[in-house]
């Protein structure tokens, strides 16, 4: 999924299975996903990407082609919290700068709020930031300061101070993150918002979720 979010974000280009990886590259067959339909249509439901497929029977095996179109104009695409590009044969993230680039990115940039009370009308010690680092440099960080800012109660037995959190940290990440992917960035405003508990909230320029 990554991959293919990675040759959108650089103009599209194809995914050759069934191929060696070297020259003099030589068909060797796949038996990878032998319902191709399934598989563009499972890239379809999570990034909205429509990919074509075509399937080769060679001589020495099963050669099967997925082609990725180039992403909408302005708008990057992103999964599992990172805007992909390729670096050679890897993977990375791009970074807060090359997301600059795309105007309709730079107004997305994360924004927490801790807020107190019933009401949620006053904000807690000033605590209204806004990222600066990019949703997948920055998540780890977020979610750590999120947990903390969360109840907890101590419990003290047998010499041992135990811990407990309102909500596992699991959870929280879990949730940030289908926040993070799921966010329609071709809104230009909105309300949408999701909201777990009362005191903590993370928005965006046109979503919010309270946890």
């Amino acid at each position: 999924m990554d991959y293919c979010v990675a040759l959108a974000n650089e103009g599209g280009g194809r995914i050759v299975l069934g191929v060696s990886d070297k020259p003099p590259r030589r068909v060797v067959g796949t038996a990878a996903f032998e319902m191709p339909e399934k598989t563009v249509a499972g890239v379809y439901e999570r990034i909205h990407l429509k990919l074509l497929w075509q399937e080769i029977q060679h001589a020495e095996g099963r050669v099967l082609v997925f082609e990725v179109p180039a992403r909408p104009v302005g708008h990057p695409l992103h999964y599992d919290g990172g805007y992909w590009m390729r670096a050679g044969e890897e993977l990375v993230p791009m970074t807060p700068d090359q997301l600059n680039d795309f105007e309709a990115v730079a107004r997305k940039g994360v924004r927490l709020i801790v807020r107190e009370g019933v009401s949620k009308q006053k904000v807690r010690d000033g605590k209204d930031i806004t990222g600066q680092k990019g949703h997948a440099v920055g998540f780890e960080g977020l979610v750590n300061y999120v947990f903390e800012q969360r109840p907890a109660s101590e419990e003290t037995a047998a010499a041992l101070r135990t811990t407990t959190h309102a909500y596992p940290l699991k959870a929280i990440r879990e949730l940030i993150g289908n926040a993070i992917v799921h966010q329609d960035l071709t809104e230009q405003a909105g309300h949408g918002q999701t909201r777990h508990g009362r005191k903590a909230s993370r928005s965006w320029k046109n979503k919010s979720v309270f946890i």
